[in-house]
């Protein structure tokens, strides 16, 4: 029986998915989930905007990263368009707030010892560095992510984390 889960998620449908899984696993079988979401890299805005309209994070990111709160941009690409917007640090309020709503909602479906963890680097590499350095059981994750090519076919991401990962892997639909 997995004791030490691991989901990776990332703000999309699939992400979102593979925490309602990973979350019901944990309440009924119990362990230690960790929760982990990568920080975007390279992303265009339009990349982020897509992210930030799913989470409904435009208003809360602007207010973080730009100095005037009273004419908040309609979108995040308005926003980081401003020219004392910092990309770098959206990006990392974005994944602080994925990853603490991700946190609430497990613990109040009843996950216990449930931790966070915000990564940088390539996506897969760091999905399995963290899966090797806490030991998991049960990695989970989504088929597709954020990416702009919807297909048939596993993502690149989930495809190379299944590959070399050396636990039992869980990608949802």
């Amino acid at each position: 029986m997995s004791r030490k889960i691991l989901v990776a998620i990332d703000g999309s449908d699939a992400g979102n998915r593979a925490l309602a899984f990973a979350v019901e696993y944990c309440s009924k079988v119990g362990g230690d989930l960790t929760i982990m979401h990568v920080l975007m890299h390279g992303k265009p805005a339009e990349e982020l905007e897509r992210l930030a309209v799913t989470e409904h994070l435009v208003k809360e990111t602007a207010s973080r990263i730009l100095p005037d709160e009273l004419n908040l941009p309609p979108s995040l690409a308005d926003v980081l368009a401003h020219p004392e917007a910092d990309m770098a640090r959206a990006v990392a309020e974005i994944g602080d707030y994925l990853v603490q709503s991700a946190r609430l909602e497990a613990e109040e479906a009843g996950a216990q010892n449930v931790r966070t963890r915000i990564e940088r680097g390539d996506y897969a590499d760091a999905i399995l560095d963290v899966a090797s350095d806490i030991g998991v059981d049960l990695l989970v994750m989504g088929r597709r992510g954020l990416g702009r090519i919807g297909s048939l076919f596993l993502g690149s991401v989930s495809n190379k984390v299944l590959q070399h990962a050396q636990c039992t892997v869980t990608v949802v639909r």
